[in-house]
């Protein structure tokens, strides 16, 4: 029917459950109880605890200190990381428990541990790259990392070395 309705007797609406993302949804009222109804999509949503990583001056060919960062499931639906993460530059990372074979549930988070270790003296820049489903499609998170490499320029940079923790 054409025209609306207004009610002057107040409705009661209560919440029994949190929602953490809504991608889109869908709502009608059925007109013969008024009762209002929606369908809701939930994805995931990818929330990195740093956008950036600043790491202190650092010796050339030498391991810094390391540095975390987490990756939080602030959506409503697992989240994936759909391939292994790049790291570029003079940096290197690691992670347990953000890998291809792991889904990060709602609300939970997985953490990485990155490292500096400059090849040449002056500022260096690097990126990591997470791949996942954030959004609900394809999707791709990005930290940026700084550092300063100190002392002498080295001949040979030690890339891909494996940083073992003790």
């Amino acid at each position: 029917p054409s025209g609306s309705t207004s009610y002057s007797t107040p409705i009661s609406v209560s919440v029994t459950e949190t929602l953490y993302a809504v991608a889109g949804g869908v709502g009608w009222t059925d007109s013969s109880t008024g009762i209002a109804s929606y369908t809701i999509t939930s994805v995931p949503i990818a929330a990195p605890s740093k956008l950036s990583l600043t790491f202190s001056s650092q010796t050339t060919n030498t391991v810094s200190f390391s540095q975390t960062f987490t990756v939080s499931n602030t959506g409503g639906s697992n989240l994936i990381f759909s391939q292994p993460f790049d790291v570029s530059g003079d940096f290197t990372a690691t992670t347990s428990d953000c890998l291809t074979t792991t889904q990060v549930a709602p609300g939970s988070y997985c953490t990485f541990t990155v490292y500096f270790m400059p090849c040449l003296v002056g500022p260096r820049t690097g990126v990591i790259t997470l791949y996942d489903n954030s959004g609900g499609s394809a999707s791709a998170q990005q930290v940026n990392l700084f550092g300063t490499g100190i002392g002498v320029n080295q001949g040979v940079c030690q890339k891909g070395v494996t940083i073992v923790v003790h």
